[in-house]
């Protein structure tokens, strides 16, 4: 299918400027910068004999860097996985081996006998080192280029980010610590205060992207506060008693774990009721409603069983009135870093609640920038603008859909 093919300077995500400013929309752009989505991981099949193949596709159609299937599996390298381009690097993922490519296709490194380190590597950074497990024994920080910065004993939990990783001195605990970028203990793991294993999931979300150097400490499995690993100050200390802590919501799962968001906010629960603090522990809205996500400036609020939008103040600004579906889900409601919001899988709305698009296509990303993904059915997915044309080549890019979708929704993903 051919479509008529935009300016690629104009589209190409390092990351996007939204027509929108403030903090909320910064900070969630900061969190997911530098991915270039011109570049797409896609699967095909060519030939009579049905070989399949992984490539890179740009927007014109040009393939690059591409694999058969059948000739990795003769090989026994099962080749497994091509990741989003981030800050000019992708990463693939081979059977006990991990290459490193630029946007060329060309492979900058081949770290053998690596694999990503720990279960939950939610992070972004990759200008501040790889973390890897390298021959299952010991964990290895990698420059882009491949060169080993240095190793440390037991496992890591999370990315670089903002300078900072969670780390365990074990191959397994509950009770994390924190080292930098030169492998030193910033934060000792074990202790009676220390951060829960957990919070690795939770490092993808927004909220944990307001504050980088943020985290939560737990003691006997309950919250103590919060604390900046970069100064030593201590937030929210006794006033998170009593109260389930609800803050990250993370597309397929709820986690309670306490974030502080973009606007100084801390969305708690009580009782199954939602309700926000501020960072002094008071109520700007005492829990009653039956859901709350931070939304960048705005908050996504649920009320028996319809959602609609409140400000960073707790006021109203779009009434409850929308609802989900199996297929269309709470959490693909949000303007995010844009002016722009599902309400379905085939409507957008502006922050005036007035329909702004409407489209034949399942609409599968909140804008980013200028474009949206939209599934084509059988013929994959594509771009589209904001006039509902599509933009450049179709492409088969597997569940790649899903962390594109994160992406719009401010969502850091892995690699």
């Amino acid at each position: 299918m051919k479509n008529k093919l935009y300016n690629t300077a104009a589209i190409t995500l390092l990351l996007f400027a939204s027509g929108c400013s403030g903090s909320g929309i910064e900070t969630m752009s900061e969190a997911v910068k530098g991915f270039d989505l011109s570049i797409m991981p896609v699967s095909f099949t060519r030939g009579n004999r049905g070989n399949d193949f992984s490539a890179y596709q740009k927007l014109d159609g040009e393939l690059i860097f591409e694999i058969s299937h059948t000739e990795a599996m003769r090989s026994k390298d099962w080749f497994r996985y091509l990741n989003l381009f981030h800050e000019g690097y992708a990463t693939a993922v081979y059977d006990n081996k991990i290459s490193i490519f630029n946007t060329e296709g060309e492979v900058v490194a081949d770290l053998e006998g690596c694999a990503l380190a720990g279960d939950n590597l939610n992070g972004q950074y990759f200008s501040e080192g790889l973390l890897l497990l390298k021959n299952g024994k010991s964990i290895s920080c990698f420059t882009p280029q491949g060169e080993e910065k240095f190793q440390f004993e037991g496992n890591a939990y999370s990315q670089f980010r903002a300078g900072y990783a969670l780390y365990t001195s074990k191959q397994r605990s509950d009770k994390l610590g924190i080292i930098d970028t030169n492998g030193d203990v910033i934060y000792e793991d074990q202790q009676d205060e220390y951060i829960p294993s957990w919070y690795a999931w939770a490092m993808s979300s927004p909220e944990s992207y307001a504050h980088p150097t943020w985290f939560p400490l737990y003691s006997d499995g309950k919250p103590v506060c919060i604390i900046d690993i970069a100064t030593g100050k201590r937030y929210l200390e006794g006033a998170l008693d009593g109260l389930v802590n609800y803050s990250i919501s993370i597309f397929s799962s709820d986690i309670s774990i306490p974030a502080v968001d973009c606007n100084d906010r801390l969305v708690v629960i009580d009782d199954d009721k939602y309700g926000m603090m501020d960072l002094d522990g008071n109520f700007i809205i005492e829990p009653q409603y039956d859901y709350l996500r931070n939304d960048g400036e705005w908050y996504v609020y649920g009320l028996d069983g319809v959602y609609g939008w409140l400000d960073k103040n707790g006021k109203v600004v779009i009434e409850a009135q929308y609802s989900t579906s199996s297929d269309f889900k709470r959490s693909d409601l949000g303007f995010a870093m844009s002016d722009l919001s599902r309400i379905d899988k085939n409507t957008f709305i502006n922050r005036k609640n007035e329909v702004a698009l409407e489209t034949e296509y399942n609409i599968e990303s909140n804008f980013i920038g200028d474009r949206c993904l939209v599934d084509l059915g059988s013929e994959g997915y594509s771009w589209m603008n904001r006039n509902g044309e599509l933009v450049g080549e179709s492409m088969f890019i597997g569940d790649k859909h899903e962390d594109i979708n994160r992406i719009s929704m401010g969502y850091a993903i892995q690699y």
